[in-house]
């Protein structure tokens, strides 16, 4: 796939040789959110105008595009939705933003692995990859993690209880901190986020749960997102086969929690005897 990439023409823009002039650092770039590479392209300009009286005139020529709020990116291409007049900068908002619950209304696929969980709604999370669970019918998703079982580290590493290795320095190092995948590393874990606010960190976004029993209600992930599982049991309970009757189909979801045993719906079958 091929992206046609606009060139702005609402924004400022500079050449290298314009903001040098006008004593612009590649600090205050990156407070103005540009993007990584025009700024490392811009310092070494710089660099090279100091200590050289090689001709730059193919690099003073770049050009910079100031973008104005909400718009970012190399040409200014980019635009966020949930932008308001009090935002200040690129970063402000990206803050705000995580500081909301993070309540997914759709599955996050591992699209690499031709999964099929009985329906076309269903897929694959990465965290349900060689945890131990078939989660597909053809067992795609736990082919050949033996070789996680037999894998053998270092001297100078742990290996975590799923085989994975990582250096002994950081064994034990950080309770809130997880180098292995199953957070075997550190002697407390976290075992299932029933909600996530702030920015995307590791000890949050890469790890698994594995626990799908035990004081929780039984998970059909591995993912440490509560609402994965939620998600997952709406999906599965969306269908109802042909030969089971409404009322029926209702009191094996009350039973099992889907939707919560405290929907009035539960409450009026037990009132009915059912």
């Amino acid at each position: 796939m091929e992206y046609n990439l606009q060139k702005s023409s609402l924004d400022q823009k500079f050449t290298f040789a314009q903001l040098a002039e006008q004593n612009i650092t590649s600090e205050q770039l990156y407070i103005w959110s540009t993007p990584l590479d025009i700024i490392e392209r811009y310092q070494f300009y710089l660099n090279q105008r100091s200590i050289s009286s090689i001709s730059l005139a193919s690099m003073a020529t770049q050009l910079y595009y100031n973008c104005t709020l909400p718009r970012f990116g190399p040409l200014c291409q980019y635009s966020l939705d949930n932008y308001n007049f009090h935002h200040s900068s690129l970063n402000e908002i990206i803050y705000e933003f995580y500081q909301h619950t993070y309540e997914p209304t759709e599955l996050t696929c591992y699209t690499h692995l031709e999964c099929d969980r009985g329906s076309a709604s269903l897929c694959l999370d990465w965290t349900e990859i060689c945890d131990g669970i078939v989660d597909c019918r053809n067992g795609i998703d736990e082919e050949s993690c033996w070789l996680f079982e037999i894998n053998k580290c270092n001297d100078n590493e742990y290996r975590c209880y799923n085989g994975q290795c990582i250096s002994k320095a950081f064994w034990h190092d950080d309770g809130n901190a997880f180098e292995c995948l199953d957070q075997s590393d550190e002697i407390s874990s976290v075992q299932l986020y029933d909600s996530i606010k702030s920015e995307p960190t590791f000890l949050k976004e890469d790890i698994t749960c594995l626990q799908r029993d035990g004081f929780f209600t039984a998970k059909l992930t591995s993912s440490c997102i509560e609402e994965r599982s939620n998600l997952l049991e709406r999906l599965i309970f969306s269908d109802k086969p042909n030969t089971v009757s409404d009322k029926c189909y209702l009191a094996v979801k009350c039973r099992l929690g889907v939707p919560k045993q405290s929907n009035p719906e539960c409450g009026d079958l037990c009132l009915n005897g059912i």
